[in-house]
């Protein structure tokens, strides 16, 4: 048996909503590329599922470094690449040499941050983040531009702020983020 054979064994359910949050990244970007107006709506199903992934793997008990690397891997796609395309496409910046290195730093802080937290001790530090979680970045930064239509420099802007804030420092709790959020507060239930 191939060691890809191998691990294919381990997929479990949960791995489904990760496989969903990545195609809904993916929709997104394409539909944005017909110019449908409602495609960033997608990034925020990608939260749902990212979230529901986290959900269906304790209510099943099927956590395995697998399925860690695999979500974080999607959520490189669904919160770091997806919005960076979204941007430069959405605000019409393809030739806007700015706003195309601000989306392009703002997906690489993610990765980086993403990276970060899967070498974080779990057991050490249950509940904490440092820096801004990657689904919120991700959808503050596309709804802040989105919100107001798209105009280059505040998607610049946003893809700067949000960049930086993920890769940031500051620790926050769970129970903080999910107070200061109101009802988007229960992507950290």
């Amino acid at each position: 048996m191939t060691i890809l054979n191998r691990k294919a064994g381990e997929l479990a359910l949960k791995d489904l909503f990760t496989f969903a949050s990545v195609a809904f990244g993916i929709l997104a970007i394409v539909l944005s590329l017909q110019g449908v107006a409602w495609a960033p709506g997608l990034v925020l199903l990608s939260v749902v599922a990212d979230f529901l992934d986290g959900k269906v793997a304790r209510w099943t008990n099927k956590f395995n470094d697998f399925g860690l690397q695999l979500d974080s891997l999607a959520d490189a796609i669904s919160f770091g690449a997806v919005p960076a395309v979204l941007g430069i496409v959405l605000c019409g910046a393809v030739f806007d040499y700015v706003t195309v290195a601000c989306a392009v730093f703002f997906a690489i802080c993610i990765v980086m941050r993403l990276a970060w937290f899967n070498l974080q001790d779990p057991k050490a530090e249950k509940g904490v983040y440092y820096g801004l979680p990657s689904p919120l970045a991700a959808l503050f930064a596309v709804f802040i531009p989105w919100y107001r239509a798209w105009n280059p420099a505040v998607t610049a802007a946003s893809f700067l702020i949000f960049g930086v804030l993920a890769i940031s420092g500051f620790r926050t709790s769970k129970k903080s983020l999910k107070a200061a959020l109101g009802p988007l507060g229960i992507i950290f239930s």
